[in-house]
Protein backbone atom coordinates (compact mmCIF):
# COMPACT_ATOMS: atom_id res chain seq x y z
CA UNK A 1 0.00 0.00 0.00
CA UNK A 2 3.01 2.67 1.15
CA UNK A 3 4.43 1.46 -2.01
CA UNK A 4 1.68 2.10 -4.40
CA UNK A 5 1.25 6.21 -2.49
CA UNK A 6 5.18 6.55 -2.75
CA UNK A 7 4.94 6.30 -6.84
CA UNK A 8 1.51 8.38 -7.06
CA UNK A 9 3.38 10.90 -4.84
CA UNK A 10 6.37 10.82 -6.87
CA UNK A 11 4.64 10.56 -10.07
CA UNK A 12 2.34 13.53 -8.94
CA UNK A 13 4.89 15.51 -7.68
CA UNK A 14 5.01 18.41 -10.23
CA UNK A 15 1.34 18.36 -10.61
CA UNK A 16 1.07 18.99 -6.63
CA UNK A 17 3.62 21.41 -7.07
CA UNK A 18 1.51 23.49 -9.38
CA UNK A 19 -1.28 23.39 -6.94
CA UNK A 20 1.06 23.99 -4.35
CA UNK A 21 1.44 27.58 -5.69
CA UNK A 22 -2.27 28.59 -5.48
CA UNK A 23 -5.23 29.25 -3.42
CA UNK A 24 -8.55 30.22 -3.60
CA UNK A 25 -10.84 32.24 -1.25
CA UNK A 26 -14.12 34.38 -1.87
CA UNK A 27 -15.55 37.18 0.05
CA UNK A 28 -18.98 38.98 0.05
CA UNK A 29 -18.27 43.12 -0.42
CA UNK A 30 -19.95 46.14 0.30
CA UNK A 31 -18.42 47.64 -3.06
CA UNK A 32 -20.37 49.97 -5.07
CA UNK A 33 -20.75 47.88 -8.28
CA UNK A 34 -20.11 43.98 -7.05
CA UNK A 35 -20.88 42.57 -4.44
CA UNK A 36 -17.99 39.39 -4.54
CA UNK A 37 -14.65 39.39 -4.51
CA UNK A 38 -12.89 36.07 -5.67
CA UNK A 39 -9.15 35.95 -4.18
CA UNK A 40 -6.75 33.75 -6.15
CA UNK A 41 -3.17 33.43 -4.05
CA UNK A 42 -0.09 32.61 -6.56
CA UNK A 43 3.03 31.79 -4.68
CA UNK A 44 6.04 32.22 -6.73
CA UNK A 45 8.84 29.38 -7.19
CA UNK A 46 11.33 32.10 -9.30
CA UNK A 47 11.18 35.30 -10.56
CA UNK A 48 10.34 34.62 -13.89
CA UNK A 49 7.60 36.45 -15.43
CA UNK A 50 4.38 34.05 -15.78
CA UNK A 51 1.26 34.38 -17.69
CA UNK A 52 -1.94 32.71 -16.89
CA UNK A 53 -5.44 31.98 -18.19
CA UNK A 54 -8.28 31.80 -14.93
CA UNK A 55 -11.39 29.76 -16.05
CA UNK A 56 -14.20 30.66 -13.36
CA UNK A 57 -17.30 29.45 -13.09
CA UNK A 58 -20.01 30.37 -10.56
CA UNK A 59 -22.96 27.25 -10.39
CA UNK A 60 -25.84 27.61 -8.23
CA UNK A 61 -25.83 25.07 -5.37
CA UNK A 62 -26.60 21.31 -6.89
CA UNK A 63 -27.21 22.88 -10.20
CA UNK A 64 -24.92 21.88 -13.19
CA UNK A 65 -25.90 24.91 -14.87
CA UNK A 66 -23.38 27.79 -14.70
CA UNK A 67 -24.98 30.90 -13.66
CA UNK A 68 -21.31 33.10 -14.27
CA UNK A 69 -18.25 32.06 -16.12
CA UNK A 70 -15.49 34.44 -16.68
CA UNK A 71 -12.28 34.04 -17.91
CA UNK A 72 -9.35 36.19 -16.46
CA UNK A 73 -5.63 36.67 -17.89
CA UNK A 74 -2.94 36.66 -15.28
CA UNK A 75 0.39 37.88 -15.50
CA UNK A 76 3.20 38.20 -12.71
CA UNK A 77 7.12 37.81 -11.58
CA UNK A 78 6.47 37.67 -8.02
CA UNK A 79 3.88 36.15 -5.27
CA UNK A 80 0.80 37.86 -5.62
CA UNK A 81 -3.00 37.86 -4.67
CA UNK A 82 -4.93 38.23 -7.85
CA UNK A 83 -8.66 40.35 -6.65
CA UNK A 84 -11.35 39.56 -9.05
CA UNK A 85 -14.57 41.17 -8.68
CA UNK A 86 -17.96 40.06 -9.73
CA UNK A 87 -21.78 40.64 -8.94
CA UNK A 88 -23.86 37.78 -8.11
CA UNK A 89 -27.60 37.40 -7.03
CA UNK A 90 -28.12 36.35 -3.56
CA UNK A 91 -28.11 32.31 -3.65
CA UNK A 92 -25.50 29.70 -2.35
CA UNK A 93 -22.85 28.91 -5.25
CA UNK A 94 -20.34 26.65 -5.73
CA UNK A 95 -17.43 27.60 -7.28
CA UNK A 96 -14.25 26.26 -9.28
CA UNK A 97 -11.29 27.44 -11.09
CA UNK A 98 -9.44 25.80 -13.99
CA UNK A 99 -5.96 27.67 -14.06
CA UNK A 100 -3.75 27.28 -17.34
CA UNK A 101 0.19 28.25 -16.90
CA UNK A 102 0.58 29.07 -20.47
CA UNK A 103 4.34 28.86 -20.55
CA UNK A 104 4.65 25.34 -19.62
CA UNK A 105 0.90 24.41 -21.35
CA UNK A 106 -0.46 22.33 -17.85
CA UNK A 107 -3.75 23.00 -15.75
CA UNK A 108 -4.61 22.90 -12.21
CA UNK A 109 -8.04 23.24 -10.85
CA UNK A 110 -9.07 24.57 -7.56
CA UNK A 111 -12.49 23.87 -6.02
CA UNK A 112 -13.75 25.77 -2.78
CA UNK A 113 -14.41 23.34 -0.15
CA UNK A 114 -17.86 24.36 0.54
CA UNK A 115 -20.77 26.37 -1.24
CA UNK A 116 -20.27 30.17 -0.96
CA UNK A 117 -23.61 32.26 0.33
CA UNK A 118 -24.59 36.26 -1.27
CA UNK A 119 -25.93 38.04 1.03
CA UNK A 120 -29.44 38.85 1.48
CA UNK A 121 -30.22 42.51 0.90
CA UNK A 122 -30.67 44.28 4.60
CA UNK A 123 -31.39 47.42 6.17
CA UNK A 124 -27.90 47.12 8.15
CA UNK A 125 -25.13 45.29 5.40
CA UNK A 126 -21.82 43.94 6.54
CA UNK A 127 -18.79 42.29 4.27
CA UNK A 128 -17.42 38.81 5.33
CA UNK A 129 -15.07 39.16 7.96
CA UNK A 130 -11.81 39.20 6.56
CA UNK A 131 -8.50 37.67 8.46
CA UNK A 132 -5.57 39.12 7.61
CA UNK A 133 -1.72 39.33 8.87
CA UNK A 134 -1.22 42.53 7.81
CA UNK A 135 -2.10 45.88 10.20
CA UNK A 136 -3.14 48.24 7.30
CA UNK A 137 -7.01 48.40 6.33
CA UNK A 138 -5.99 48.60 2.87
CA UNK A 139 -3.73 46.12 2.52
CA UNK A 140 -6.14 43.15 4.63
CA UNK A 141 -8.85 43.70 2.02
CA UNK A 142 -5.89 42.89 -0.53
CA UNK A 143 -4.83 40.24 1.03
CA UNK A 144 -7.04 38.63 3.24
CA UNK A 145 -6.14 34.76 4.65
CA UNK A 146 -7.90 32.30 2.47
CA UNK A 147 -8.38 29.32 3.51
CA UNK A 148 -9.40 27.96 7.59
CA UNK A 149 -5.48 27.45 8.55
CA UNK A 150 -3.50 30.07 10.62
CA UNK A 151 0.63 30.55 9.76
CA UNK A 152 1.76 28.62 12.85
CA UNK A 153 4.71 31.47 12.86
CA UNK A 154 2.58 33.92 13.17
CA UNK A 155 2.20 35.81 16.72
CA UNK A 156 -1.09 38.42 15.24
CA UNK A 157 -4.12 38.12 13.24
CA UNK A 158 -6.39 41.13 12.28
CA UNK A 159 -9.99 41.09 11.75
CA UNK A 160 -11.96 43.28 9.63
CA UNK A 161 -15.58 43.63 9.38
CA UNK A 162 -16.94 46.19 6.78
CA UNK A 163 -20.33 48.10 7.86
CA UNK A 164 -22.90 49.65 5.45
CA UNK A 165 -25.86 51.74 7.95
CA UNK A 166 -28.00 53.94 6.54
CA UNK A 167 -30.26 55.78 8.94
CA UNK A 168 -27.92 55.23 11.91
CA UNK A 169 -24.78 57.43 13.62
CA UNK A 170 -23.77 55.60 16.20
CA UNK A 171 -23.62 51.50 16.76
CA UNK A 172 -21.84 48.64 19.00
CA UNK A 173 -20.32 45.92 18.56
CA UNK A 174 -19.16 43.29 20.23
CA UNK A 175 -16.87 40.75 18.99
CA UNK A 176 -16.34 37.02 20.53
CA UNK A 177 -13.58 34.74 19.77
CA UNK A 178 -14.75 31.49 20.92
CA UNK A 179 -12.89 27.62 21.23
CA UNK A 180 -14.38 24.47 20.05
CA UNK A 181 -14.78 21.89 22.81
CA UNK A 182 -13.31 18.60 22.23
CA UNK A 183 -15.45 15.66 20.85
CA UNK A 184 -18.44 18.40 20.13
CA UNK A 185 -19.12 19.92 17.13
CA UNK A 186 -21.93 21.66 16.40
CA UNK A 187 -23.24 25.08 13.98
CA UNK A 188 -23.69 27.17 17.35
CA UNK A 189 -21.87 29.06 20.54
CA UNK A 190 -22.74 25.88 22.35
CA UNK A 191 -20.24 23.28 21.14
CA UNK A 192 -17.68 26.58 21.79
CA UNK A 193 -16.19 27.98 25.03
CA UNK A 194 -15.78 31.72 24.90
CA UNK A 195 -11.97 32.93 25.59
CA UNK A 196 -12.20 36.57 24.68
CA UNK A 197 -14.41 39.52 24.37
CA UNK A 198 -14.08 43.26 22.42
CA UNK A 199 -16.74 45.70 22.70
CA UNK A 200 -16.68 48.79 20.11
CA UNK A 201 -18.79 51.48 19.96
CA UNK A 202 -18.56 52.96 16.08
CA UNK A 203 -19.10 56.58 15.28
CA UNK A 204 -20.82 55.98 11.22
CA UNK A 205 -20.39 59.95 10.22
CA UNK A 206 -22.19 60.68 7.30
CA UNK A 207 -20.90 58.45 4.92
CA UNK A 208 -22.89 55.91 7.29
CA UNK A 209 -20.02 53.49 6.44
CA UNK A 210 -17.00 52.30 8.54
CA UNK A 211 -15.00 49.10 9.00
CA UNK A 212 -14.73 47.63 12.19
CA UNK A 213 -11.05 46.64 12.41
CA UNK A 214 -9.45 44.54 15.95
CA UNK A 215 -6.57 42.13 16.72
CA UNK A 216 -6.16 38.39 17.81
CA UNK A 217 -2.89 37.11 19.88
CA UNK A 218 -2.07 34.10 17.81
CA UNK A 219 0.95 33.74 19.76
CA UNK A 220 -1.61 33.02 23.52
CA UNK A 221 -4.01 30.37 21.45
CA UNK A 222 -3.44 26.69 21.96
CA UNK A 223 -3.90 24.84 19.50
CA UNK A 224 -7.31 23.80 18.53
CA UNK A 225 -10.23 25.21 16.03
CA UNK A 226 -11.94 28.65 16.66
CA UNK A 227 -14.98 30.85 15.90
CA UNK A 228 -15.13 34.44 16.15
CA UNK A 229 -18.66 35.79 16.00
CA UNK A 230 -19.25 39.53 15.71
CA UNK A 231 -22.71 41.26 16.49
CA UNK A 232 -23.94 44.37 15.77
CA UNK A 233 -26.28 46.81 18.02
CA UNK A 234 -28.45 49.15 18.19
CA UNK A 235 -28.13 50.38 21.72
CA UNK A 236 -29.24 46.90 23.01
CA UNK A 237 -30.97 45.45 20.45
CA UNK A 238 -29.46 43.23 17.57
CA UNK A 239 -29.10 44.22 14.15
CA UNK A 240 -27.19 41.87 12.11
CA UNK A 241 -24.00 39.33 12.41
CA UNK A 242 -21.37 37.66 11.02
CA UNK A 243 -18.89 34.80 11.57
CA UNK A 244 -15.79 33.20 10.51
CA UNK A 245 -13.90 29.87 11.84
CA UNK A 246 -10.47 29.12 11.47
CA UNK A 247 -7.43 26.59 12.95
CA UNK A 248 -4.59 27.56 15.02
CA UNK A 249 -2.40 24.99 14.77
CA UNK A 250 -0.45 25.13 17.99
CA UNK A 251 3.23 24.96 19.56
CA UNK A 252 3.86 21.51 17.95
CA UNK A 253 3.21 22.78 14.09
CA UNK A 254 5.58 25.87 15.19
CA UNK A 255 8.29 23.95 15.80
CA UNK A 256 7.53 21.79 13.09
CA UNK A 257 7.79 24.79 10.65
CA UNK A 258 10.19 26.97 12.46
CA UNK A 259 12.69 24.94 10.56
CA UNK A 260 10.84 23.27 8.00
CA UNK A 261 14.12 21.31 6.22
CA UNK A 262 15.39 19.76 9.32
CA UNK A 263 11.53 18.32 9.57
CA UNK A 264 11.66 17.33 6.22
CA UNK A 265 14.50 15.21 6.99
CA UNK A 266 12.59 13.73 9.91
CA UNK A 267 10.89 12.52 7.85
CA UNK A 268 13.06 9.40 6.43
CA UNK A 269 11.05 7.05 8.43
CA UNK A 270 7.67 7.60 6.56
CA UNK A 271 8.68 8.97 3.42
CA UNK A 272 11.28 7.37 0.32
CA UNK A 273 14.40 9.46 0.34
CA UNK A 274 13.99 10.84 -2.86
CA UNK A 275 10.60 12.37 -2.21
CA UNK A 276 12.54 14.22 0.98
CA UNK A 277 15.18 15.54 -1.61
CA UNK A 278 12.54 16.72 -4.34
CA UNK A 279 10.96 18.53 -1.23
CA UNK A 280 13.97 19.97 0.09
CA UNK A 281 15.01 20.96 -3.79
CA UNK A 282 12.00 24.21 -3.51
CA UNK A 283 13.23 26.88 -3.34
CA UNK A 284 10.47 29.25 -2.33
CA UNK A 285 9.72 27.94 1.56
CA UNK A 286 5.53 28.77 1.03
CA UNK A 287 5.65 26.41 -1.50
CA UNK A 288 7.87 24.02 0.68
CA UNK A 289 5.08 24.18 3.37
CA UNK A 290 2.17 23.49 1.04
CA UNK A 291 4.11 20.44 -0.51
CA UNK A 292 5.17 19.28 2.66
CA UNK A 293 1.07 19.19 4.02
CA UNK A 294 0.36 17.74 0.48
CA UNK A 295 2.70 14.53 1.03
CA UNK A 296 1.17 13.78 5.02
CA UNK A 297 -2.03 14.34 3.01
CA UNK A 298 -1.55 11.92 0.52
CA UNK A 299 -0.21 9.63 3.25
CA UNK A 300 -3.44 9.87 5.80
CA UNK A 301 -5.97 12.04 4.02
CA UNK A 302 -8.21 13.62 6.66
CA UNK A 303 -6.76 12.49 9.18
CA UNK A 304 -3.07 14.07 7.89
CA UNK A 305 -2.55 17.07 10.61
CA UNK A 306 -3.63 14.88 13.06
CA UNK A 307 -1.07 11.96 12.28
CA UNK A 308 1.78 14.59 11.11
CA UNK A 309 1.54 16.25 14.91
CA UNK A 310 1.97 12.59 16.44
CA UNK A 311 4.75 11.62 14.24
CA UNK A 312 6.67 14.57 15.02
CA UNK A 313 5.49 14.67 19.22
CA UNK A 314 7.33 11.33 18.96
CA UNK A 315 10.60 13.00 17.03
CA UNK A 316 10.16 15.84 20.01
CA UNK A 317 10.17 13.18 22.67
CA UNK A 318 12.88 11.15 21.09
CA UNK A 319 15.60 13.93 21.16
CA UNK A 320 14.64 14.68 24.60
CA UNK A 321 14.76 11.26 26.26
CA UNK A 322 17.38 9.43 24.16
CA UNK A 323 19.54 11.41 22.78
CA UNK A 324 23.51 10.37 22.84
CA UNK A 325 26.55 11.69 20.64
CA UNK A 326 23.59 12.70 18.09
CA UNK A 327 19.84 13.70 18.31
CA UNK A 328 17.60 11.43 19.63
CA UNK A 329 15.99 10.62 16.80
CA UNK A 330 18.51 9.30 14.69
CA UNK A 331 19.64 7.00 17.90
CA UNK A 332 18.74 3.08 17.70
CA UNK A 333 16.58 4.17 20.11
CA UNK A 334 14.85 6.72 18.69
CA UNK A 335 14.12 4.82 15.88
CA UNK A 336 12.29 2.18 17.25
CA UNK A 337 10.54 4.54 19.65
CA UNK A 338 9.04 6.77 16.70
CA UNK A 339 8.25 3.56 14.65
CA UNK A 340 6.37 1.70 17.39
CA UNK A 341 6.30 4.24 20.49
CA UNK A 342 6.22 3.65 24.16
CA UNK A 343 7.45 0.13 24.63
CA UNK A 344 7.63 -2.34 27.85
CA UNK A 345 11.91 -2.54 29.07
CA UNK A 346 13.62 -4.40 30.97
CA UNK A 347 17.04 -3.74 32.04
CA UNK A 348 19.13 -6.79 31.51
CA UNK A 349 23.14 -7.43 32.86
CA UNK A 350 24.70 -10.19 30.84
CA UNK A 351 28.31 -10.76 30.92
CA UNK A 352 29.28 -7.90 32.83
CA UNK A 353 27.15 -5.80 29.84
CA UNK A 354 24.01 -3.49 30.44
CA UNK A 355 21.33 -4.12 27.62
CA UNK A 356 17.70 -2.85 27.45
CA UNK A 357 15.43 -5.41 25.96
CA UNK A 358 12.07 -3.27 24.46
CA UNK A 359 9.20 -5.39 23.67
CA UNK A 360 5.73 -4.78 22.41
CA UNK A 361 2.78 -7.26 23.09
CA UNK A 362 0.75 -5.62 20.37
CA UNK A 363 3.16 -7.17 17.33
CA UNK A 364 4.93 -9.68 19.37
CA UNK A 365 8.12 -7.62 19.07
CA UNK A 366 10.97 -7.65 20.81
CA UNK A 367 14.36 -5.42 20.63
CA UNK A 368 17.76 -5.83 22.34
CA UNK A 369 19.90 -2.41 22.71
CA UNK A 370 23.61 -2.96 23.99
CA UNK A 371 24.78 -0.47 26.28
CA UNK A 372 28.38 0.56 24.23
CA UNK A 373 30.28 3.80 25.55
CA UNK A 374 27.13 5.74 26.67
CA UNK A 375 25.31 4.80 23.41
CA UNK A 376 22.67 2.07 23.22
CA UNK A 377 23.34 0.09 20.13
CA UNK A 378 20.41 -2.56 18.12
CA UNK A 379 22.05 -5.68 18.43
CA UNK A 380 18.69 -8.41 18.30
Amino acid sequence: MFRKIFIFVTVCLLSLSLKAQWELGVKNSLDKVFNTRLFLRYTATSDKQKNFLADIRFRPKGSYRTYLRKEVPLSTQQSTVFNIPVTLPPDDYEIDVDILDRDLNTHVSLMLDASFTVHQASEIQVSDIFLSYQDSIQQAFIEPVLGKKINPETENLYYYLEILAPGYEVLTVRAVLYKENEGQESPTTQAYQSLYQSNQILYLGESQHIIFKDILPIANLSAGEYLLDIRIYDDDEPLESEGIRFEVGGDIQKRIFSDLDESIRMMEYTVPLEILETLLRFPDEKVKAVEFREVWKELYGEKAEKMMEEYFRKIYEANERFSENIDGWQTSRGKIFIQYGEPKIKLVILNGKEYERWTYGKWSLSFLFEKRNQRYLLVE
